[in-house]
């Protein structure tokens, strides 16, 4: 199966894996963008629902990260916690 995907006009295999080229953090939501063209927002709330970072922390806290293993984490430098990549594609109920 191959993707085509219009932005680029370039055809990828299946197992491509998009990367993490830009993420902010705005009105409470994660805004996550993906070198495919995707734009994922998830709210902070679910991210600390899911137990996916501890939830105590506040959306000022995000705001400080580095993107790390070559667009495969966000490190969120002030709260020390990594979110993969594949977790925001693949949404927070996979985890």
């Amino acid at each position: 199966m191959l993707l085509a995907l219009t932005k680029k006009n370039v055809f990828l295999k299946e197992h491509y894996h998009p990367k993490i080229i830009n993420c902010r953090i705005s009105k409470g939501k994660l805004i996550t963008q993906l070198d495919d063209g995707r734009e994922i927002i998830t709210p902070v709330k679910l991210l600390t629902k899911w137990k996916i970072i501890d939830s105590n922390v506040k959306p000022e806290q995000l705001k400080n990260y580095k993107i790390i293993g070559e667009g495969n984490l966000i490190h969120f430098l002030d709260i020390d916690e990594a979110l993969p990549t594949r977790k925001i594609i693949k949404g927070l109920h996979t985890c």
